[in-house]
C-alpha cells in the first residue's frame, strides 16, 4: 500500500468517474486524483470510465488541444500515482491489454462478468494460450505494461447483452438483481425484446 496504507490494517481506495457522469469534469477529477496521490491518502484509485476507449480533449499550455483516453490522462499527468484500476466496457483480452497499455495496474470488470460468470477464468485462459514470447513488458514514462502484438486474434468472445432472465439466474443473480439489470437494458424476453424497468 501507499503511505496511508502503512498506518492502518486495511486498504482505502477512491472511485472516480473521470468525466461526463454526474456532471464530472476531467480537470476536476485530475485535481482530485493528484491531491489524493501526493498526500498518500489512498492505496489505489478506481477509474470508472464506463468505456476505457473513451477519449477527452484538454487544452495544454503551449501545446493546444490534446486528445487522450481517459485513463491516459491520469497515468501521464499525475506522478506518484497509487495502483490504478481502470474499468468500462472491458469485454475481451484485447480490451484488458488496452487498459494495461494506458498505464493501468489492474483491470476491473462489471457488465462483462454479470452475464459471463466465468469471465475472469476465460480471460486468464485466453492469456495463457497467447504466445508469451510476444507479450513483452516495456518501460516508458508510465509503468511496465503489455505491448499488443499486431497479429493477435482474440480467442475468447464473451456472450454479450441482452440476456434472458434464465441465463442471468444461472449466472447467480437473484430475482431482484435480474430485475435491476433491466435498468441497463440487459434483460430480454423469449422473443428477444428488451424488458422494461419501472421504478
Amino acid at each position: 500500500g501507499g503511505a496511508a496504507g502503512n498506518s492502518r490494517p486495511f486498504l482505502v481506495g477512491v472511485r472516480i468517474s473521470p468525466e461526463g457522469r454526474c456532471g464530472a469534469q476531467l480537470e476536476d477529477s485530475l485535481a482530485l486524483a493528484h491531491e489524493l496521490s501526493q498526500g498518500g491518502w489512498v492505496d489505489f484509485l478506481h477509474l470508472s470510465c464506463w468505456d476505457i476507449h473513451k477519449t477527452s480533449v484538454q487544452h495544454i499550455d503551449g501545446r493546444g488541444p490534446v486528445e487522450l483516453p481517459l485513463t491516459d490522462w491520469f497515468t501521464r499527468r499525475i506522478s506518484k500515482l497509487p495502483p490504478v484500476i481502470t474499468t468500462g466496457s472491458v469485454w475481451t483480452l484485447e480490451d484488458c491489454m488496452i487498459g494495461f497499455n494506458m498505464g493501468a495496474d489492474l483491470i476491473g470488470s462489471g457488465r462483462s462478468a454479470i452475464g459471463n460468470w466465468d469471465w475472469a477464468f476465460k480471460i486468464c485462459e485466453a492469456d495463457s494460450k497467447y504466445n508469451t514470447e510476444e507479450i513483452k513488458t516495456s518501460k516508458d514514462h508510465r509503468r511496465g505494461h503489455y505491448r499488443e502484438p499486431q497479429n493477435y486474434q482474440g480467442r475468447y468472445q464473451p456472450l454479450l447483452p441482452p440476456y434472458s432472465e434464465k441465463h442471468l439466474a444461472t449466472c447467480g443473480l437473484s430475482p431482484i438483481f435480474v430485475y435491476y439489470m433491466r435498468r441497463w437494458k440487459f434483460v430480454k424476453d423469449v422473443q428477444g425484446r428488451i424488458l422494461p424497468f419501472q421504478d
